[in-house]
């Protein structure tokens, strides 16, 4: 997309998604595109051996801020537009908040907080004194945190849903000022999966569907004129 000139005022994403709107938003796709590249078949999400030293054997919060680094003193204040999904647990049930410019909180735990799954990922984060967890649980491709107005959800599943749930999805409507951006061939990844090929793959084919959504929805585009459309990630 951003080869196309599409450069999106407003951001939401969760989960993942939290991380690929960061990175998007700050303007550094390129970066995104190496760091998924440099973990490709080298990252190792469990590692059973930490348990024998006393630590998790869980990677992943250990991998996003190795990769993470050079944003350690990114505040959200600094990235207006950038929403991030997250899940705050409490006494009342767990409950979906969106953390923005208006939170005194680092990019890097923002995308933390969304991305934590007790299992792969081992330091959680606290948002508002509140544990935050998968901002996935309820919506995956958080539209909703989007203004109003032209919108595109990008999603990573072939047939174009929108879903929410945890631990069970359930297809979401797609609003009407929402189009969607997805796969035209279903990825060769799984959770977790940095497969080297395979991530690869990922990346041509996320191109190759980026440019397919410009051509199909060119007209769309242009009739949004200068309400340049928002983009939420999943």
């Amino acid at each position: 997309m951003s080869r196309n000139g599409f450069v999106p005022p407003v951001v939401a994403g969760a989960s993942s998604g939290a991380l690929v709107g960061a990175i998007w938003h700050y303007g550094r796709v390129e970066d995104l595109r190496e760091v998924w590249l440099e973990m490709a078949g080298r990252a190792r999400v469990f590692e059973p051996a930490k348990l024998l030293e006393g630590r998790w054997p869980g990677r992943m919060s250990h991998i996003l801020r190795e990769h993470l680094d050079a944003y350690r003193h990114v505040r959200m204040a600094d990235v207006p537009g950038l929403k991030v999904a997250v899940t705050r647990l409490g006494l009342r049930g767990p409950r979906p908040i969106v953390i923005d410019e208006t939170h005194d909180v680092s990019v890097v735990d923002a995308v933390l907080a969304s991305c934590f799954i007790p299992g792969p990922y081992s330091r959680p984060v606290v948002i508002g004194r509140r544990l935050a967890v998968d901002g996935a649980w309820f919506e995956r491709v958080p539209v909703s945190a989007l203004p109003p107005g032209p919108r595109i959800a990008i999603v990573s599943d072939p047939v174009g849903r929108l879903t929410g749930g945890w631990p069970i999805g359930r297809d979401l409507p797609t609003p009407d000022d929402v189009r969607v951006l997805a796969p035209v061939r279903p990825l060769p990844l799984s959770g977790f999966d940095f497969d080297g090929p395979g991530t690869r793959a990922a990346v041509a084919i996320g191109e190759e569907s980026a440019e397919s959504f410009v051509r199909r929805n060119e007209a769309w585009i242009r009739a949004a004129g200068e309400r340049t459309p928002s983009s939420g990630v999943g």
